[in-house]
């Protein structure tokens, strides 16, 4: 669909729309956005913005309605952390709205991708998306109960541009999953200079080795800029593996993929290994724990 205004006349609608948000104008911003999003209704990031201005007049049905839109679009082009985190505002407008939550993990847990890939009148369009849904690290390795159980414990994080997330040494009890923004991973060498190491983003997860190890935190996390992610605790893990046993095996599984293969591949005995061959010794390995002071062998 072809936008009903110029490129130019657009900006201008947006520029002006965005000045009445600055100065909290939220109904004059809205009668802009909804032009906005009526010229280019395909346009995710507006209809976005919508609902957020829908949401500041406390318009709860217009806002979840926007939302619920939003979200399907994310997880349909493959944004699945993007698609929880809307999925969790319209849970706090909307506490008995389910339906996007249900969405989002029939699309994405195993047992749902399965589930349609084997209906019978599917048709052929949700066929061909059920191919191209990327696989999510942990998420898609999850049954569908399973999936709704991790994303009802995720907790939504909000970090200012410079503000730390973790620092090095910290206790590793969480898992942070990025939904938008960027963090830079930082890590004192042995001279005790700060060296980065890695620049992360949507749709990264770190926090893992020290979380799976039990050890403290082996890098410094900081904001790039305004960033907005997920966190799951030890505690709410361990209250899923409860009910969910298997999840301690897929959670595991996520581990070694993450930070044991990149061990075994910069190790010198390793090293001339394929990377067929370095998973085949990944998945002879084992998880044990010991005790300061047990002995190892």
């Amino acid at each position: 669909m072809k936008s009903l205004f110029g490129g130019s006349s657009q900006t201008s609608l947006k520029k002006k729309a965005d000045e009445h948000i600055i100065k909290g104008n939220w109904a004059k911003a809205l009668t802009e956005y909804k032009k906005i999003v009526d010229a280019d209704p395909k346009n995710i990031r507006n209809r976005q913005k919508l609902g957020d201005i829908y949401a500041k007049l406390n318009k709860k049905e217009e806002a979840v309605e926007e939302y619920s839109i939003v979200a399907e679009e994310y997880a349909n082009e493959g944004f699945l952390i993007k698609a929880i985190a809307i999925n969790k505002i319209i849970i706090k407008l909307d506490p008995d709205n389910v339906e996007v939550q249900e969405s989002l993990a029939s699309l994405y847990s195993s047992r749902g991708i399965e589930f349609k890939k084997q209906e019978k009148n599917v048709s052929a369009q949700e066929e061909e998306k059920v191919k191209v849904i990327p696989k999510i690290p942990l998420f898609s390795d999850l049954s569908r109960e399973e999936f709704l159980n991790v994303v009802n414990k995720l907790t939504e994080k909000h970090y200012a541009k410079g503000e730390i997330v973790c620092n090095e040494g910290d206790k590793g009890d969480s898992i942070f999953i990025i939904s938008e923004g960027e963090v830079t991973i930082t890590r004192k060498n042995s001279l005790g200079k700060e060296v980065s190491l890695a620049t992360l983003g949507e749709g990264n997860f770190f926090g893992e080795f020290a979380f799976f190890s039990n050890s403290n935190r082996h890098a410094t996390v900081i904001a790039e800029k305004d960033t907005q992610m997920f966190e799951i605790t030890k505690d709410d893990v361990s209250e899923i593996i409860k009910e969910f046993p298997r999840v301690n095996d897929v959670l595991f599984t996520f581990y070694k993929e993450r930070v044991i293969l990149n061990l075994l591949a910069m190790s010198p005995i390793f090293s001339s290994c394929t990377t067929d061959e370095l998973r085949e010794v990944m998945d002879k390995i084992t998880k044990k724990d010991f005790n300061p002071g047990e002995e190892v062998i």
